[in-house]
């Protein structure tokens, strides 16, 4: 085993919003559930001609369409933010990819981990969102 190339320096919770609905949930499972999710990335500021500091923000969301579709027993709409560093020596042409792919990938990961631990506590009891495929653009 070895490290990855991208390594996640800081992750923030930029918004947590998780609000039991009226209904209790029909069943536990939800991977039919269609997640709403805005991916944005950018490199960070002053790094000359080898960036390798980037920031990338994930926003994932549970329609009202899809709450009462699924009997969802929460609206639910969370972001996060991660400072990731690239390691030097990557070839510059790979790093976008990396860090759009993995850098999405890891903060979802986060959120879904952080909806479940608020879930647990709350009234309709804990909920696991079904797993997201982030895809290279060159293959969509």
């Amino acid at each position: 085993m070895e490290g990855s190339p991208l390594q996640l320096v800081s992750l923030v919770y930029t918004q947590i919003h998780v609000q039991p609905t009226a209904h209790a949930p029909a069943s536990s499972e939800f991977d039919s559930l269609s997640l709403n999710c805005n991916v944005g990335f950018g490199e960070l500021p002053d790094q000359g001609d080898d960036p390798r500091d980037y920031t990338v923000e994930v926003r994932l969301w549970v329609s009202d369409e899809q709450v009462r579709e699924h009997r969802f027993p929460y609206h639910l709409d969370m972001g996060a933010r991660g400072h990731f560093r690239i390691a030097p020596g990557l070839d510059a042409s790979r790093r976008k990819t990396i860090v759009e792919i993995n850098g999405a990938s890891l903060l979802v990961g986060a959120i879904r981990d952080m909806v479940t631990t608020l879930t647990a506590r709350s009234v309709h009891g804990p909920v696991t969102l079904p797993t997201l495929r982030f895809i290279p653009e060159s293959e969509e």
